[in-house]
């Protein structure tokens, strides 16, 4: 990513995490801000085009036939069922849960966020981004970490959809107990929050092969799993999305 000429540090708090900061930058000419934890960026309120898409990804995944093969397409256009619910893994500006929420036949969307602080922000200096997400009536913010939430969802919680957007990659992690939703017992445990026909996709910066050779070894209901590659514009390095989903 290249490097963009930072105004200042906004607000920066100390968590048991780490070092959370909202910063203000120059780009292009305009003021943007951004999330880091430590020395990694978790998001900024540009270039969400991949954020946007994750949503999508797993809205069309979800109406694939249940196979094994990764799809040769993704049918953007079939009829869906209402009433479906989705989970999401991070809420950082609100994009993701913005995009889940506009989705056909969305009933409500739980979001996982394990910094408070992030809340106050997106319903903040970022509200404008995200038109209001937070203020949604179909949108429930559990402060919990994501790993601990799929080992026992509360009222036996099962999702139609899972976006999972909470590190750089299944091996470059923003917060070290996320390692463990990569892991086999974490991603059976994911497997189990979603309901027959569900679908779990995650963001990653980097190619997701590790994660699918542990998909391919679950002793779990799994009937559909890949990746997908989505190319960002000229000159910036793509995004990819492994995914797996439950069988019917």
């Amino acid at each position: 990513m290249s490097e963009t000429p930072r105004l200042d540090i906004v607000e920066h708090v100390d968590t048991p995490h780490g070092l959370l900061r909202l910063e203000r930058y120059l780009s292009n000419g305009r003021t943007h801000h951004a999330l880091w934890i430590n020395d990694e960026r978790m998001m900024a309120d540009e270039g969400f085009d991949s954020e946007l898409a994750l949503a999508h990804i797993a809205d069309a995944l979800w109406r694939v036939p249940r196979q094994v093969e990764a799809p040769t397409s993704l049918d953007l256009g079939a009829t869906r069922p209402k009433g479906r619910s989705v989970l999401v893994g991070g809420l950082g500006v609100g994009y993701t849960a913005r995009a889940a929420l506009e989705l056909p036949e969305i009933e409500r969307v739980v979001v996982l966020e394990l910094q408070p602080r992030v809340v106050d922000w997106a319903r903040g200096v970022f509200a404008e981004a995200n038109a209001g997400v937070v203020d949604d009536p179909r949108l429930e913010i559990v402060i919990q970490d994501l790993a601990e939430y799929v080992k026992s969802p509360p009222d036996g919680d099962r999702f139609d959809l899972c976006l999972l957007d909470v590190d750089n990659s299944p091996e470059r992690f923003l917060v070290a107990s996320n390692e463990s939703l990569y892991q086999a017992d974490g991603l059976q445990q994911l497997v189990a929050c979603l309901a027959p026909g569900g679908v779990a996709v995650f963001w990653s910066l980097a190619p997701v092969d590790v994660l699918l050779r542990r998909i391919a070894t679950l002793d779990a209901p799994v009937s559909l799993y890949g990746s997908y590659t989505y190319d960002l514009k000229v000159g910036s390095s793509p995004r990819y999305f492994g995914y797996l989903g439950r069988s019917l």
